[in-house]
């Protein structure tokens, strides 16, 4: 698994990963991820492999898919 799935990861997008599901991603063997944004606090779900260039649904505009 890459960087950007480790706990506290923080992407260009400000957005930290804060806990990891044991929920199946929409990828192969890959697992929902929980980011919370770095700007507005929005605590939202996407698959493991978006989370290095998600943006934040509520104050980015990100397109929210990967939510369970």
């Amino acid at each position: 698994m890459s960087e950007s799935t480790n706990i506290n990861f923080v992407n260009r997008n400000g957005q930290r990963v804060i806990d990891v599901t044991q929920l199946p991603g929409n990828d192969s063997k890959l697992r929902i991820y929980i980011l919370r944004c770095g700007h507005c606090l929005n605590e939202y779900a996407v698959n493991a492999s978006e989370v290095w260039e998600k943006q934040c649904p509520a104050c980015q505009q990100g397109d929210g898919s990967g939510s369970p």
